[in-house]
C-alpha cells in the first residue's frame, strides 16, 4: 500500500492510500518521472533520460525499449503488453501515448494514462 498522489504528484489531502492495480499504476508513473541519479539512496534508479533518451539521434525503438525495461522492473508488473513512446526533439520531451500492462497480482491488463516526460516536467 502506498500514499495516494494527487494530480500535481503531491501527497493527496486528505491522506488516502492506494493498493492493487492503482498502486502499481502510480508506481509506474513515479518510476517514469524519476531521472537516473536523482534519488540519493540509489543512483541507478530511474530512467536514463540524459544518458540515452534526450540525446541527439535517439530513435523511437530505443526509447520504447528503455521505457519497457523500466516499467517491467516495477513491482506488480508481470509484463508490458503494448507500448508506444515518441520523442519530440524540439521540446526535448518523451510522450508515452500507449502503455498497457499485465498486473502480476491478478493477471488483468490495463492502460496506464498517457505520460509526457522530459526536462522541466
Amino acid at each position: 500500500m502506498d500514499l495516494a498522489l494527487d494530480a500535481n504528484r503531491d501527497i493527496a489531502i486528505p491522506i488516502t492510500f492506494v493498493s492493487g492495480p492503482d498502486e502499481t499504476r502510480q508506481r509506474i508513473e513515479v518510476r517514469l518521472r524519476t531521472f537516473r541519479g536523482e534519488w540519493f539512496e540509489d543512483a541507478l534508479q530511474g530512467v536514463p533520460y540524459f544518458e540515452r533518451i534526450l540525446e541527439k539521434g535517439v530513435t523511437a525503438p530505443i526509447v520504447t525499449s528503455i521505457v519497457r525495461a523500466v516499467v517491467e522492473s516495477v513491482p506488480g508488473v508481470a509484463e508490458v503488453v503494448s507500448i508506444r513512446a515518441d520523442i519530440e526533439k524540439r521540446t526535448r520531451t518523451c510522450r508515452v501515448s500507449e502503455l498497457r500492462v499485465r498486473y502480476s497480482a491478478n493477471g488483468s491488463v490495463a492502460n496506464v494514462p498517457a505520460l509526457v516526460l522530459g526536462i522541466g516536467l
